[in-house]
């Protein structure tokens, strides 16, 4: 029963959506988001979020570069890089012939 209540309620809403309008062109949407006045549900930022936004980011991006170059270890490791082509024969396993 209440399956039946729930198609009449939504019958009820999409009843604009079937029956087509006598004005066509109140179908039309026209976008305005090149204009410098249009926001979707706020205005205009607030510069000094902007200003905060931008701070954050310059110090985030600081610490990641400065990190990136006085501790590289990090990212490299920090043994020195093993160069295989200097082993011998006897240190990687292989018999003498």
């Amino acid at each position: 029963m209440s399956s039946v209540l729930r198609c009449l309620k939504l019958a009820k809403q999409f009843k604009g959506v079937i029956q087509s309008p006598k004005n066509t062109t109140s179908r039309i949407s026209i976008r305005s988001s090149h204009d410098e006045n249009w926001g979707y549900r706020v205005g205009k930022p607030d510069p000094r979020s902007e200003q905060l936004a931008q701070f954050a980011c310059t110090i985030s991006w600081w610490w990641f570069l400065w990190h990136l170059w006085h501790d590289y270890d990090m990212i490299t490791g920090e043994f020195p890089h093993i160069f295989v082509e200097k082993w011998t024969d006897e240190e990687l396993g292989i018999p003498p012939q």
